[in-house]
């Protein structure tokens, strides 16, 4: 018996930053992901996005039953000057992040 061959995809996510004197704006790139399958934590100098997906597909026919199960994972980090982290706002459309961090 020959054992299947397991092959681990890597997808680079982009991440682009500005900064000015008022705040720090990121956007991250992660079309793969929903809304629900993101988390965050924001302190004062740092921000942290964390996302996982899990999927369970399967198929039962006549002679026939396939199980596939996958997980996505995606984990960002950065430190930054002292923002605060209770007026941090955050929007995802379209597979993008968008994070406003104000400075203090």
């Amino acid at each position: 018996m020959q054992g299947g061959k397991n092959k681990m995809k890597t997808k680079e996510n982009s991440v682009n930053t500005q900064k000015s004197l008022k705040d720090i704006e990121l956007e991250l790139d992660l079309p793969e992901f929903s809304k629900k399958d993101l988390d965050f934590e924001f302190t004062r100098n740092s921000i942290v996005v964390k996302a996982n997906k899990e999927s369970d597909q399967k198929i039962n026919k006549k002679n026939f039953f396939k199980e596939e199960k996958s997980s996505k994972s995606f984990f960002y980090s950065v430190k930054v000057p002292t923002i605060n982290p209770l007026k941090v706002k955050t929007d995802f459309q379209d597979g993008v992040l968008k994070i406003v961090a104000p400075r203090i």
